[in-house]
């Protein structure tokens, strides 16, 4: 349990790839009564140190081992941002249903599902069904989510040169979300 508190402490100063290799010497150790709590540290510090496949490989076990719905959703939607980092969008995309389907634990969760949707498709040059989960996004998100969302469609309608349009939902953004700068 010492090194567990070690890493912990690391990780708690921000520290996390100090934080790292005390974890990695836990995880093999299934006895460790924290065992899904250290895979989950060590897939979301992998990936906030831009090492996506090995985070992904990490949530793939925190989604095995997952023992509450709280885990299950972590492991889900690092999967989710991993996969859309590492442009596979067809992988991201399939992680954002299940949370939709399955696993939002809070309006939240699924807000950042429904965004996700969107930008995958959007990544994949698909700007009609983007746009459509992008507006989906913002009908049901009044967070950072549906700002990102209604910011994304005022780019897609000036990508089309529709430049009014966009203007007006660039006027919409700053009035709808004006807290999320």
């Amino acid at each position: 349990e010492a090194r567990f508190y070690v890493g912990e402490s690391y990780y708690r100063l921000n520290e996390i790839a100090k934080a790292l290799p005390f974890y990695q010497a836990l995880a093999s150790d299934m006895n460790f009564s924290m065992g899904t709590r250290v895979v989950g540290r060590i897939a979301e510090i992998q990936f906030r140190l831009g090492q996506y496949e090995n985070a992904v490989t990490h949530f793939h076990r925190l989604e095995r081992i997952a023992s509450n719905k709280k885990e299950q959703y972590n492991a889900w939607a690092g999967l989710m941002e991993s996969f859309y980092l590492l442009a596979q969008y067809h992988s991201s995309s399939a992680y954002a249903r299940t949370i939709l389907e399955r696993g939002a634990v809070d309006p939240a969760a699924s807000n950042k599902a429904s965004l996700y949707l969107g930008k995958n498709a959007y990544a994949k040059g698909d700007f009609v069904t983007a746009q459509d989960e992008f507006v989906s996004t913002v009908n049901t998100a009044r967070d950072e989510y549906g700002a990102e969302a209604k910011y994304l469609i005022a780019d897609i309608l000036s990508q089309q040169k529709q430049y009014k349009q966009s203007n007006e939902t660039l006027i919409g953004l700053t009035n709808d979300f004006s807290s999320y700068d």
